[in-house]
């Protein structure tokens, strides 16, 4: 593998696995002048930029990027589809990320996806990827059915991908909430809280402590995660019911055990995750080729005073080298 600077959240998804299976039937993804549409939503990419190798290892080349990890875009988790499509539609993706990693295997790695409608399913692909040397993970959204690593199937997933020694990267997808349906407030304010709340769930039941060298990376900077990380230690120590479940306080535990990429888009808020998580778990993530991504990820971390070496060493320890 090239050595370098690794980025461990960029998005890709074969050019074969564009109808994506719902509850109701497939779900097209579409070009609409030139532009990639998800039903109705504009996703303000090309359709080329998700499979087009070309672009991918030039992209990487002009951000200064040796390695990139690459996982599917969480609109393709296809949770709602029934077990057996979804499952056969997960299993295809995979394939093509592992086709697409083999085509430049100094450069490109994988990151799976599991259909979580069904836990033996998951597990099953789960340990699937585990035998395949161009997958070092996957990736998972923060909430199924309204829960997270509390519960089934987040938890067992996790505690699986643990014994297996791989790595997850908890990716949020939109979801809709209230006061979100305007001014793209369902991902500026929807995808930050949706991870919080995951990483509330891998802490506050005792998880994360659980499960000793844990590789659990949370995108877009741990969300606003690291920002209520005091009035999550004042409930912890006020009431009985959050602290029910975990020993210690959440603030230290996210510092012991959570990962997050530099995908803060801000130099002041990446030096604050900085100071509170430190920089043993931190890593670089780009969001490529999406309208919200960091282009230059390594950039990004030097204006902040991140040591890039170190990033690359951490991914290399979260990638499981």
């Amino acid at each position: 593998m090239q050595s370098g600077p690794i980025d461990i959240h960029a998005h890709v998804l074969p050019e074969n696995c564009l109808a994506i299976p719902t509850a109701t039937g497939e779900l097209q993804l579409r070009e609409v002048n030139g532009e990639l549409h998800l039903g109705s939503l504009s996703l303000s990419i090309r359709t080329v930029t998700m499979y087009d190798m070309d672009m991918i290892l030039d992209d990487m080349d002009t951000y200064g990027l040796a390695v990139r990890a690459m996982s599917p875009p969480p609109f393709t988790f296809a949770l709602d589809a029934p077990a057996d499509r979804a499952a056969a539609f997960v299993a295809e993706v995979n394939d093509g990320l592992v086709a697409m990693c083999e085509q430049a295997p100094e450069r490109l790695r994988g990151l799976g996806s599991l259909p979580l409608a069904d836990l033996d399913a998951a597990v099953a692909e789960l340990r699937r990827l585990a035998e395949i040397d161009w997958v070092r993970g996957v990736t998972v959204p923060p909430l199924v059915g309204g829960v997270s690593f509390e519960a089934d199937p987040l938890g067992p997933i996790l505690r699986e991908a643990h014994r297996l020694g791989m790595c997850m990267i908890v990716h949020p997808m939109q979801l809709p909430g209230p006061g979100l349906g305007h001014h793209y407030l369902i991902n500026l304010l929807g995808n930050p809280t949706e991870t919080a709340a995951a990483i509330g769930g891998v802490i506050l039941s005792g998880l994360a402590d659980e499960l000793d060298g844990l590789r659990l990376a949370f995108l877009h900077g741990a969300g606003c995660a690291p920002g209520v990380l005091g009035r999550w230690d004042h409930g912890w120590g006020a009431r009985p019911d959050v602290s029910a479940d975990s020993a210690r306080r959440p603030s230290e535990v996210f510092a012991d055990r959570i990962w997050a990429d530099n995908l803060t888009h801000s130099a002041d808020h990446l030096r604050f995750l900085a100071s509170v998580a430190g920089t043993e778990r931190l890593v670089l993530g780009s969001d490529y080729p999406f309208d919200m991504a960091a282009k230059d990820p390594v950039g990004a971390a030097e204006a902040a005073g991140l040591d890039v070496e170190q990033l690359t060493r951490n991914a290399l320890r979260f990638l499981g080298y």
